[in-house]
């Protein structure tokens, strides 16, 4: 292999590794930390929330037996019932709410995904049948070590405020890991980013 052959190979890798890196988030302003979390009781969700001065109304848990996907949090989704995605947006940006506004506006679908299944803080499972009838539905997966999360959940909620009753509907889905909480059988946190 000759010089130029070398160091076109290493830097089609740079590039690649660096293709990686922004295809995966690790660029974006978000919640990236390696601490080890705590499992939280359900009553801390509530009093961050109310701390936070934030609306318990419409907080949700993923079911115990679906694992969560998301490393990165604030994760902001626009569905329908049908689950056609309207908008998606990992990480905080100051402009999520109005973002996600205009894409409803447009109406443009993304693409499918399945609506989540839920869980109250009582335990009860919940389908988005089980739900209040919206035109639009936000899926806000965020949690009590995520310290964008509560900023974004305060600007959706100042929107939610001028627009029309059922237009949308916001759902608060908390990935904070709890004791019981069998998504992560050896109780070890997972890994947040």
């Amino acid at each position: 292999m000759t010089g130029g052959e070398k160091e076109s190979l290493s830097g089609a890798f740079g590039r690649s590794i660096l293709a990686i890196f922004v295809l995966s988030g690790l660029f974006l302003p978000t919640c990236r930390t390696t601490l080890t979390i705590k499992p939280t009781e359900h009553s801390q969700v509530i009093e961050f929330l109310k701390e936070h001065r934030l609306s318990t109304q419409n907080l949700f848990f993923p079911h115990p037996e679906e694992r969560s996907t998301f490393t990165t949090l604030p994760h902001l989704r626009l569905v329908d019932e049908k689950g056609n995605l309207y908008f998606e947006k990992t990480g905080y940006s100051p402009d999520a709410a109005n973002e996600m506004l205009k894409a409803a506006q447009r109406r443009e679908v993304l693409g499918q995904i399945a609506f989540p299944r839920l869980v109250t803080i009582d335990g009860q499972d919940v389908s988005v049948k089980d739900l209040p009838k919206a035109e639009f539905y936000i899926l806000e997966d965020w949690a009590t070590w995520c310290s964008p999360c509560p900023e974004l959940m305060k600007q959706l909620e100042e929107m939610l405020a001028q627009q029309p009753p059922g237009r949308f509907i916001a759902i608060k889905i908390c990935q904070d890991l709890f004791e019981n909480d069998r998504r992560f059988p050896s109780k070890k946190s997972p890994q947040v980013y």
